[in-house]
């Protein structure tokens, strides 16, 4: 008897224990149902982001497409614009060296096409000075050579020279400004019997103070009012020492007028300053150099 209770302790034993391995199962299979649900869910939720991901890639696609059509039509307007702009350049620098040519200037052989020229390549010759081979034209006569800076090849000379020497359409579309043509008039009228140059001394060549020049470009420009003239002052400063290369100078001079005192700049050429055409000191009675002035 004793054998048989304790043969059915020992089934209710593993009944409990089989139950509580069922128990067991069952939440695990619980746990894995939920996280069966919550992986599909996860995967729906990866399905529509992938689709508006797919839906956001063909649209970035289409404004590739479009920007890239963009990319390529504006390239053709560039290239357009830019060989627009060299031709015009090269049409207007060729105008220029047949204008040059005509005045009797030589020009650097390597800075000239011929062909591009309005009257062709039969109409110049070369000659060499110095080592280097230039262009002139070919009907004008050997022993003609003007002096100053007409003498000199358009390279030789400073860009402020350069404005002086073109015509007035090839002036007017050289020129950004009112400073920038006024400096070259102001540079032309070096000389001129109502120049606001004054002789120097010393180791100054030429010189114009700030209020004679303001004074000048009011008489030049009878448009203009007092404050602009007095910005166009400073702005004339600054081109002319880019237009010159840096020959000028700018300095304070103490000034008395009415009584008072008081600090004025000056534009100043020294004497020593390496201006083509020129020479370093001129006599008082002898007019400066100036080139024919442009009318902006």
């Amino acid at each position: 008897m004793s054998d048989l209770v304790s043969r059915v302790d020992s089934l209710e034993s593993q009944v409990i224990k089989l139950s509580d391995q069922l128990e067991a199962k069952d939440a695990q299979i619980d746990s894995l149902k939920d996280e069966i649900a919550e992986l599909k869910e996860a995967n729906e939720e990866l399905r529509e982001e992938n689709d508006e991901l797919r839906e956001e890639l063909e649209e970035t696609n289409e404004e590739v497409d479009e920007l890239n059509s963009t990319i390529i039509d504006l390239e053709s307007k560039q290239e357009g614009w830019v060989t627009e702009w060299i031709d015009q350049y090269r049409d207007m620098l060729c105008e220029l060296h047949s204008k040059e040519l005509q005045k009797g200037s030589k020009l650097r052989k390597d800075h000239v096409m011929p062909d591009l020229l309005p009257d062709g390549p039969d109409q110049l010759k070369t000659v060499k000075r110095d080592g280097e081979v230039f262009y002139k034209a070919k009907d004008l006569p050997d022993d003609i050579e003007a002096n100053g800076p007409d003498a000199l090849p358009y390279e030789d000379l400073l860009p402020i020279q350069k404005l002086n020497r073109m015509d007035e359409d090839t002036f007017n579309r050289t020129t950004n400004s009112d400073a920038e043509e006024l400096a070259a008039e102001l540079w032309a009228s070096r000389g001129n019997r109502h120049s606001p140059w004054k002789r120097g001394c010393k180791n100054v060549r030429e010189y114009v103070s700030a209020s004679d020049l303001k004074m000048w470009i009011i008489r030049e420009r009878s448009d203009v009012s007092q404050e602009y003239a007095k910005k166009l002052v400073s702005r004339i400063i600054d081109v002319m020492h880019m237009l010159t290369r840096n020959r000028i100078q700018v300095k304070k001079k103490t000034r008395r007028t009415d009584g008072l005192t008081y600090k004025e700049r000056r534009i100043i050429i020294p004497d020593d300053a390496e201006i083509p055409g020129e020479s370093h000191s001129m006599d008082s009675d002898q007019s400066s150099p100036g080139t024919s002035v442009v009318t902006g």
